[in-house]
């Protein structure tokens, strides 16, 4: 833990870019020192429901766009279920939505944190906005994972009751190889905890 320091973890290049934008300001303008964390799972990855489909694509964005630390991004309208999640967690959350959505016959809204310091907690609140029900990927492990304290940060803020799932990775060695990703959320895992969470 270290006090001040902006750990920035974009899921995706656009967003990448205009993150390390700020980075270079934030050092240059504010002294600020920022952590750039990218998901290598998603260094090659250029499609997102089927090959080919290109929507993992994204073009370069102008040279005076930037995303301000704490931004982040909201994917739907739906009130009946919110995921939050980053990184990778995002992107496979992003493809869990349409079967997610088919299983519910409702829409979800889905977060992107983009920033893992400085988080506009009170703008996070009021983004998930009637949503009772809240999803949160994160593929560290279990204990001690960012997403312990977004449940508590969350639980603390909300003026309503709440039910909130973490998600989490098993809290185990990370194999390598084709059991890479075992112990990690899926697209599958994160569908059974969304229709589980929704139909508590």
């Amino acid at each position: 833990d270290l006090p001040g320091i902006i750990i920035a973890c974009p899921s995706n290049g656009v967003d990448a870019v205009k993150m390390l934008r700020r980075a270079v300001f934030e050092a240059y303008i504010n002294s600020r020192i920022t952590v750039f964390i990218e998901p290598i799972a998603l260094y090659m990855v250029k499609d997102l429901h089927k090959p080919k489909d290109g929507k993992w694509s994204f073009k370069y964005p102008n040279i005076k766009e930037e995303i301000t630390i704490g931004e982040f991004a909201v994917h739907g309208q739906g009130s009946s279920l919110t995921i939050i999640s980053y990184a990778n967690g995002f992107y496979l959350s992003m493809k869990a939505k349409v079967e997610i959505e088919k299983k519910l016959n409702k829409k979800i809204k889905i977060i992107d944190l983009r920033w893992l310091s400085d988080i506009n907690i009170a703008g996070l609140m009021k983004s998930v906005g009637k949503c009772s029900k809240i999803l949160i990927v994160d593929e560290c492990r279990k204990n001690g994972c960012y997403g312990e304290g977004l449940v508590a940060d969350i639980s603390t803020a909300s003026t309503k009751p709440l039910k909130i799932r973490l998600h989490a990775a098993e809290n185990s060695f990370i194999p390598l190889g084709k059991a890479a990703t075992v112990t990690l959320p899926s697209k599958e895992s994160i569908i059974d905890n969304a229709i589980k969470l929704y139909n508590e």
